[in-house]
């Protein structure tokens, strides 16, 4: 848990996920969306890349440019990244509205993330989660639960 603070924990790598996401893949073009000091934007995007989560990709030889592209652990953020993006349409949009609507490009309408359970396809709802110690973490702890 420590751990994904420490690679996702600031507002500036969150946004670079969301643009990512949503095609951005170019440095440049990455930095003009998202208004960020070059120096900042180089920062996370090695953070990224060193966790794993982001690949780099050579599409100019002279002189060597990258696009970024999500790896397989990159886009298994994605619920997450879905969830604070319609947390935050409800709770810090502006008054004119939310930054961001997400339609599902299927059937068109309005995309609400919702986690269900893999068994019964229930939406869950947080009152009704338990916790049970894996037994790498009772393991941890000196076999106590």
């Amino acid at each position: 848990m420590f751990h994904s603070v420490d690679t996702l924990g600031d507002r500036w790598t969150v946004l670079l996920l969301a643009s990512l996401f949503f095609g951005l893949h170019r440095y440049d073009d990455i930095s003009t969306a998202m208004g960020i000091a070059t120096n900042i934007l180089a920062d996370r995007l090695r953070r990224l890349l060193s966790a794993g989560i982001v690949e780099q990709h050579l599409y100019q030889d002279g002189p060597p440019r990258y696009e970024y592209r999500l790896s397989a652990k990159g886009w298994d953020l994605y619920p997450a990244t879905l969830a604070i993006q319609e947390w935050a349409n409800t709770w810090v949009s502006s008054p004119s509205g939310p930054a961001l609507k997400l339609r599902h490009s299927r059937c068109g309408h309005t995309l609400r993330g919702r986690m269900r359970c893999d068994c019964c396809h229930g939406v869950i709802d947080p009152h009704d989660v338990g916790v049970k110690p894996s037994a790498h973490w009772k393991a941890r702890r000196g076999g106590a639960a």
